[in-house]
């Protein structure tokens, strides 16, 4: 695992937590091997698939979670 510094997303995201409860967060997916992995927006930009699985479990932990508390 390789920790970054903390960054701000410049997204309309924040619009939407004004209406509804909402989480943030990013999903490490550079591919195994690649050192210079290209932003999600460049047109080169690869994904390690298996990240997929991982980014899916951890956002339904989060839905599930948020409801188990109410």
């Amino acid at each position: 695992m390789k920790e970054l510094p903390a960054r701000f997303p410049s997204e309309d995201f924040a619009y939407y937590t004004e209406k509804f409860p909402a989480c943030f967060f990013y999903i490490t997916c550079t591919p195994k091997g690649v050192e210079n992995p290209y932003f999600n927006h460049h047109p080169k930009f690869d994904i390690d698939e298996d990240a997929l699985l991982v980014a899916a479990k951890a956002v339904g932990q989060v839905v599930c979670s948020y409801y188990e508390c109410d």
